[in-house]
């Protein structure tokens, strides 16, 4: 046993003398822990010295000043080798600098110092001859256990087994405390115990200690190392398995030596791990040919991985997998050695989907028309340069204004604003050739570019749109549109100008239609109000000759009788924005059904206001519901503050009401309707024209045209 261990000693001492600067080379270079490398280089240090006289004491010298030396040379590294390791163990635990901890360490060299200085004054270091060399041997040393050797190492355990209790509560792992436990407690309780049966004489003096220190130090050394490397793999395999992108990495000879699963997912048969190292750059481009959505970006890819120049790359492709596109970013880098060699090429693909989505959906809103989803003027600005710039010419650019918009929004509300530009949007799409582009230029404009067209096909094109919108049309909702065009044939006028042309072009095409279009607008409105109310063709056509006899019959002018004729066929107009709920009610109103019934008459007002043709009757259907006395609404005026036109219409529309029959009420007689007429007239009626009302009555033809079983 005693042989063993002697040989076990001489070969841990050689071994030691070349192995520790080596471990601290690696170790420091590596650098797994900053932190650790001052206490490490002392004990390296302190190992390599202590080897190399261990290894001369076993060897039994002759020179008894050699042995003196050794052996006092051997002391003091023992002595000091314990606030080594304290100095480690907390270095090792202690992630914060600490004043305090910076005062043990201190106390702890001091007192290992001391010890050796009393050790020499004392002359308590010596040697014991053995068969096979000497070891060293203090008295001394036996009694510094309690005040010296014994709080390090209690300090030492408290500190390890504190920091794995905190890193087992976080669910944490420090491999190198673990290693550095196991160590500390091979050597205290294994020198302890064999010192203790070497004093009890059960064994006889061996080189244990001497042992025990340098097998300390391999262990503390290789452990470094170790979960260095331990750390360095499973860090690796935790970025490679749980990083979101697909990583490829290829050597020199373009193999294939790591790729994680993502890649794995991406490319699909046979590029699982297990057959990774048969694939190379070739098995992989032909994968990805099969999703790449265009040949020109896999040669770039391809060029990008088979050069030697091309050291890095970075792009974005259109991936099509399965039956979902994606968007993946293409990186590719060279990867380096230690002395800045090429080892090889990394390859990530990031998956960019979301991103590209929301960039296609920005750029699609940047360049379409939320309400109709074609093209917008941006869109039509850029596309025009750009055309212009690519001489296409004969550039066509048509101009097109919507007749009647604000008219049929303030009379139907812009929801059927709405489905009118949509109407026509889709009536234009369908006239346009393939190569026409039609943008919507403004609220109720729209611009179409025709790059490489003529004069002549712009012509046949327009009146093509204007037959399919007159053949789309209906009597409620017309489409009437005006259009422009001009012609760039080339550089001569700038796009501003032939935009201006069209423009231009457009508004003298409006002037000269206009009074023809809008009748068809405001004729649309009379049939859209009949189909809404109750009143009929023959009772507008009733209050219109009725309001006309009245009319002239207190000698009106002429205008008024053309303002008087077209109050009575339009004075409800406003009717058309009031839900049918509330005009089609076969019953009495209620309070807050009158009070929305009410805003008609200021409806119409407006309405009328918006068309040119319609302005002058404004203010007759604004105050067809005043009253002689002032109770009417909604402005309350009274007397001849009230528009002639408007008395006149109040009375023949009460009277014609009367002797209708209504859903809601059933008709009176002709004499009972003028007897209630007569007797309003001073509270409800002008009782001037009421006179003059009963007086046109009488005429005999007015008899017929107001037959008794009306």
């Amino acid at each position: 046993m005693e042989k063993i261990l002697w040989a076990l000693a001489i070969s841990a001492s050689v071994f030691s003398v070349f192995y520790a600067p080596s471990a601290v080379a690696i170790i420091i270079k590596r650098n797994p822990l900053k932190r650790i490398n001052i206490p490490f280089i002392i004990l390296s240090l302190n190992i390599f010295i202590f080897s190399i006289f261990n290894f001369i004491l076993l060897m039994n010298p002759t020179s008894t000043a050699l042995i003196d030396i050794s052996a006092k040379i051997l002391a003091f590294i023992t002595i000091l080798i314990l606030p080594v390791i304290l100095h480690l163990v907390i270095r090792f635990t202690q992630i914060k600098e600490n004043k305090r901890y910076k005062i043990y360490i201190g106390l702890a060299y001091t007192a290992g110092l001391v010890i050796f200085a009393i050790a020499l004054i004392y002359n308590q270091v010596s040697t014991i001859s053995t068969f096979y060399g000497y070891i060293i041997y203090s008295p001394f040393f036996r009694y510094m256990g309690a005040f010296y050797i014994l709080p390090i190492i209690l300090s030492t355990f408290f500190l390890t087994g504190r920091s794995i209790y905190r890193k087992l509560k976080t669910k944490e792992s420090n491999l190198q405390v673990y290693y550095l436990l196991t160590g500390l407690l091979i050597y205290f309780i294994g020198t302890s115990l064999t010192q203790v049966m070497m004093e009890l004489g059960i064994l006889q003096p061996i080189p244990t200690n001497e042992l025990a220190h340098i097998l300390l130090y391999i262990f503390i050394a290789s452990s470094l190392f170790v979960t260095h490397s331990s750390m360095k793999i499973v860090t690796e395999e935790r970025i490679m398995g749980n990083i979101g992108d697909a990583v490829i990495l290829f050597n020199n000879e373009g193999e294939v030596m790591e790729m994680n699963e993502t890649a794995g997912d991406i490319l699909k048969k046979g590029f699982k791990d297990k057959k990774i190292e048969k694939r190379n750059i070739s098995d992989v481009l032909a994968r990805l040919s099969h999703l790449m959505d265009k040949e020109t970006d896999l040669d770039k890819l391809s060029t990008a991985l088979s050069s030697i120049t091309i050291r890095n790359y970075n792009d974005d492709f259109k991936i099509v997998i399965g039956s979902r596109v994606k968007y993946y970013n293409i990186r590719l880098s060279m990867v380096f050695n230690y002395h800045n060699r090429i080892m090889g090429k990394l390859l990530i693909l990031s998956d960019i989907t979301a991103r590209k989505e929301k960039e296609n959906q920005l750029r699609y809103q940047s360049n379409h028309d939320k309400l109709t989803g074609i093209f917008n003027r941006y869109y039509f600005e850029e596309e025009l340069e750009r055309l212009n710039s690519e001489k296409k010419f004969p550039i066509s650019i048509i101009i097109g204004d919507i007749n009647g918009l604000k008219l049929i929004n303030d009379a139907f509300g812009s929801k059927m604003g709405d489905e009118l530009i949509k109407k026509i949007t889709e009536t234009l799409q369908r006239s346009l050739p393939e190569k026409g582009i039609l943008c919507r230029y403004g609220g109720d404009e729209f611009s179409i570019i025709l790059p490489e067209t003529n004069k002549k096909d712009s012509i046949k094109l327009t009146n093509r749109m204007i037959k399919n919108c007159e053949k789309s049309s209906t009597n409620i909702m017309p489409l009437n549109i005006s259009f422009g065009f001009s012609i760039k044939k080339n550089d001569d006028i700038s796009i501003s100008a032939a935009v201006k042309e069209a423009e231009d072009t457009m508004n003298e095409y409006k002037l000269s239609e206009g009074r023809s279009m809008r009748s068809s607008v405001i004729l649309s409105l009379k049939k859209a109000l009949e189909e809404r109310d109750y009143e009929t063709e023959e009772h507008a056509n009733r209050l219109v000759e009725f309001s006309l006899r009245l009319g002239k019959k207190v000698k009106l002018e002429e205008s008024e009788l053309n303002k008087l004729r077209l109050l009575a066929l339009l004075h409800d107009i406003g009717k058309i924005s009031i839900p049918d709920n509330i005009v089609l009610k076969p019953g009495k109103l209620t309070a807050g059904e009158w009070k929305i019934m009410k805003k008609h008459s200021e409806i119409g007002y407006r309405i009328a206001g918006s068309s040119p043709d319609l302005a002058q009757i404004a203010s007759g259907i604004l105050y067809h519901h005043e009253k002689w006395d002032g109770s009417g609404y909604p402005k309350g005026l009274k007397g001849g503050k009230i528009p002639i036109i408007s008395r006149i219409l109040s009375i023949t529309d009460s009277y014609d009401a009367m002797i209708s029959k209504r859903p809601y009420k059933k008709a009176i007689p002709q004499e009972e309707a003028l007897k209630e007429i007569k007797r309003c007239a001073g509270t409800q009626f002008d009782p001037y024209l009421v006179n003059k009302f009963l007086e046109v009555f009488k005429e005999k033809h007015l008899i017929e045209y107001y037959p008794k079983s009306a």
